[in-house]
């Protein structure tokens, strides 16, 4: 692949919007004091620079606190212990804050409620620290309203927060407002968000801008969310400078993204170390973003694999060994981007198991890419059927596959080819 049309295959930012409000991506807030600033450190607190300071410490300060009746300590306490993995040693403390009056207390509870769907008492407690004032209760039970489409109540309770400086509701209501066609107001309050310092709202902005063609402010934004660690920005920021054929600055922000978890950005990196010929590379990135569950990553990685030059490899110790493992490693990626749904792997697969003697399981194979859509596995049947001596049914699928496709189908092209599309 060369320099000049790797950018083919590069893969883009897309939907959905940061810290939309979903259920597998829920824009909860579950800070302490939902502000920039924390309030002056309770008692229990003063110790916690200290170079000798652990939670076992920290728990029993805490907790001397609380039972004395400091209200700051118990909503501590319940962190530390949710931090701890103690859900119900955290929500014993939590519960015992929110009773006492501590709207801090009261959020914390409800999240704790909500995350073992108790929903019912989680909107009870959203509800008291929201009429408290409590910003974050007011966004995360905005939230919890929008998730059950009372759309009208959510904006209600974004508008609350967001008027009262609450830069995650800032970003939510925008959202809420782009979802529904009203790209102005929303524009609004990504800025007010993103002026605050939020990044998921720094990032949705350069995505808006983006979307409308205004590839400077885009820019500038995707920059100020990537220099502050946002995985998102940085990918988009890589992309905008593959675009252009800036293939060093590419390749940092890349790197960087790849580094904080960005699948997408692993791939690519990918993409860039096997066109300047850096195979060991290209595969050690293809490998990450294979065991991030990419299944064309996975798929590239079994045919990096099966094509490794193995000519000098041979005057080794123990190279037959390695080619042996080698070989083994690629069948496991090729099986798991064919589980996966890849369509080259599936062909590939089949095609190594028939070549293994395993021809009723490649049929399995290509029997299960039939019911994935994938028109072209009925010629490979035919084949495979009528070299096993099943004339008649190969005749069968072949007809079927006839009629299935019209000249210049799309789904008539090669099946095993290993081109990346851009996603978006």
């Amino acid at each position: 692949m060369s320099e000049s049309n790797r950018q083919l295959t590069i893969r883009t930012t897309g939907e959905p919007r940061d810290d939309i409000a979903r259920p597998d991506a829920i824009s909860r807030d579950d800070s302490l004091w939902g502000s920039s600033s924390p309030p002056l450190p309770a008692a229990a607190d003063i110790a916690d620079d200290s170079p000798s300071f652990d939670a076992v410490t920290a728990e029993e300060r805490h907790r001397r606190a609380a039972d004395a009746g400091d209200r700051a300590a118990m909503v501590d306490l319940a962190m530390l212990l949710g931090d701890q993995g103690r859900a119900v040693d955290a929500e014993t403390s939590a519960r015992r804050a929110a009773e006492a009056g501590a709207v801090a207390g009261m959020n914390y509870l409800a999240i704790l409620l909500e995350n073992r769907g108790e929903i019912t008492e989680a909107e009870f407690w959203y509800r008291r620290a929201a009429a408290g004032g409590y910003r974050p209760a007011m966004n995360n039970l905005a939230v919890l309203l929008e998730e059950r489409n009372e759309t009208g109540a959510a904006e209600a309770w974004y508008r609350r927060a967001a008027a009262a400086g609450h830069p995650r509701a800032m970003n939510n209501l925008a959202v809420l407002l782009e979802t529904r066609g009203e790209a102005g107001a929303a524009e609004t309050w990504y800025r007010r968000a993103a002026d605050s310092g939020y990044l998921g709202a720094m990032f949705n902005l350069a995505l808006m801008l983006e979307g409308r063609n205004e590839a400077g402010g885009a820019e500038v934004w995707f920059r100020r969310a990537a220099a502050f660690g946002h995985p998102g920005a940085m990918f988009a920021l890589a992309v905008v400078l593959d675009r252009r054929c800036d293939i060093v600055g590419a390749e940092e922000w890349y790197r960087r993204a790849a580094v904080a978890g960005e699948t997408d950005a692993m791939f690519n990196l990918a993409e860039i170390m096997t066109a300047r010929g850096e195979a060991d590379a290209a595969e050690e990135w293809y490998r990450r973003a294979a065991v991030a569950g990419d299944a064309e990553s996975m798929y590239l990685l079994a045919r990096l694999l099966e094509r490794k030059d193995t000519g000098e490899i041979y005057r080794l110790a123990g190279a037959l060994e390695r080619r042996r493992r080698a070989a083994e490693e690629a069948a496991t990626w090729l099986r798991r981007a064919a589980e996966a749904g890849h369509a080259g792997a599936v062909f590939r697969l089949a095609e190594l198991l028939e070549r293994g003697g395993r021809a009723e399981e490649a049929e399995t194979w290509l029997r299960r890419a039939v019911s994935g859509g994938n028109h072209q596995a009925m010629y490979s049947i035919a084949r495979l059927l009528k070299a096993s001596g099943k004339a008649d049914e190969a005749e069968i699928w072949l007809r079927r596959a006839v009629a299935g496709l019209r000249p210049g189908d799309p789904r008539s092209g090669n099946p095993t080819s290993g081109a990346a599309a851009p996603r978006r």
